[in-house]
């Protein structure tokens, strides 16, 4: 069985979603009814609002027409002598519903929007005579829409179905667009339509881990958090349909905070280390190993997981800080989303790969120093600060006659990275930086 979380929200499976919204959005009281032109008119003469009458009277013998659909309309049986004319519940209609009330009136809606043409409604009169009142009735005519727009996402207007497609290479950032077109019924009298589309947000771990040092250190201030992480590759092999990957943990925030001389020696032994790190997303399971007469006749991979989100990362530092050693940063601050994982491979005579899913974006990072840093070794950065989105996993092969390779994922952004420094720098090993700051976005998937 496979699995359909929101995030995955994308590739035809959104697609529908999404043109089924608009579809509804049409058909749904947002909309007005074709009557509404003609308000408070429910029966006509003719279907152009000329003459207004409210009810009819059993006997009349004028056809009369309603635009459906209609609010309940009552009538009443004028050749009833001894009220109640009509025995309960005994009303029925072919294109409408029909309610009985006190005194012989009746209620009747026409509600069936595919039909136009002769409508009969049948009672029996509490003498047990049968009565009857004919009319036409008219479905509404279908709805025009126009002027179409979106804010962030696009769309596209086929055969008066409007189809919305969200930006998604904008998830997992706090924005709302707002679709809006005009429909137009049959009595020309036209509504403006607004819809909503919240992007899905990124998972955060909602935690915040802070850790303080005083004393004078000779070993590295480090603290690394890490969300779940998984195998990023396709996995296991189902009959059918493979499951989807699990998704990578998001990694807690962190603060750490320093106020005393930090001194080491060594390579990759920077003076603070301070690092949220989010999980890899898991490979979608394989499918299509079941076989039939030594055949293979159907396999579905499943969607990989997405990344992790990296954490918000802060770094307040008011020590002297010296290193010396091949890659020790005085300070070095990250926060990194996990990879997404891989869709799962199928196999079968029709066969299709699963979506690559994106990864984890990277969270907020600040650094605040007021001290003095020195570093000796190459590649040893001053004050290194880095937001990194993970990279988005590759689409899913299929093989067989009628096969469709999954789609590789999107890329998703990555956070800010503000520096404060006040405090001298200097470094004297070759690509070692004063301040290197960088943030950047996860690149997207192959499609298989």
């Amino acid at each position: 069985m496979r699995r359909t979380s929101l995030p995955q929200l994308r590739n035809r499976k959104w697609f529908v979603a999404l043109s089924l919204l608009a579809l509804l959005s049409a058909l749904t009281s947002a909309i007005p009814d074709a009557r509404s032109a003609c308000d408070p008119l429910t029966w006509t003469d003719a279907d152009n609002c000329a003459t207004a009458q409210t009810s009819i009277t059993g006997g009349d013998t004028t056809l009369y027409t309603v635009a459906g659909p209609t609010a309940a309309i009552t009538f009443s049986d004028n050749t009833c002598t001894s009220p109640p004319c009509a025995l309960d519940n005994s009303a029925i209609a072919l294109h409408g519903t029909v309610t009985n009330s006190a005194g012989g009136t009746f209620s009747y809606t026409f509600n069936d929007n595919n039909y136009s043409g002769s409508e009969t409604i049948t009672y029996t009169r509490t003498d047990n005579t049968t009565a009857t009142i004919d009319m036409t009735v008219c479905a509404v005519a279908p709805c025009t829409i126009t002027n179409p727009t979106a804010q962030i996402g696009t769309y596209m207007l086929t055969d008066n179905s409007l189809v919305y497609t969200p930006d998604v290479t904008r998830f997992g950032q706090p924005l709302t667009d707002n679709l809006a077109y005009v429909v137009t019924d049959k009595n020309g009298q036209t509504t403006a339509i607004h819809l909503t589309y919240v992007y899905p947000s990124f998972t955060t771990s909602g935690i915040t881990k802070t850790y303080t040092n005083s004393a004078a250190l000779n070993v590295p201030f480090r603290h690394v958090e890490q969300g779940a992480s998984y195998n990023v590759q396709p996995h296991g092999a189902a009959w059918f349909s493979g499951d989807n990957g699990r998704g990578g943990g998001a990694a807690n925030s962190l603060v750490m905070n320093n106020d005393n001389t930090i001194t080491t020696i060594g390579d990759n032994r920077s003076g603070i280390e301070a690092r949220s790190l989010g999980g890899n997303g898991q490979g979608g399971e394989n499918g299509g190993t079941r076989t039939f007469l030594f055949i293979r006749f159907y396999g579905e991979g499943g969607d990989g997981g997405w990344g992790g989100a990296g954490g918000t990362v802060i770094v307040n530092n008011s020590g002297n800080i010296d290193t010396d050693g091949y890659k020790s940063h005085g300070i070095w601050a990250q926060s990194k989303g996990g990879d997404g994982g891989w869709g799962g491979n199928a196999s079968g005579l029709v066969s299709y790969g699963g979506g690559g899913s994106p990864g984890g974006p990277g969270g907020k990072v600040e650094i605040h120093n007021f001290g003095d840093i020195t570093t000796h070794g190459n590649n040893s950065d001053g004050i290194r600060a880095e937001s990194l989105a993970g990279n988005g996993g590759r689409g899913g092969n299929s093989g067989g006659w009628f096969t469709t390779g999954g789609n590789g994922s999107f890329g998703v952004p990555s956070g800010e990275v503000y520096v404060e420094s006040t405090g001298d720098i200097s470094t004297s090993g070759s690509l070692s930086h004063g301040i290197f700051a960088q943030s950047m976005g996860g690149g997207g998937g192959g499609g298989g």
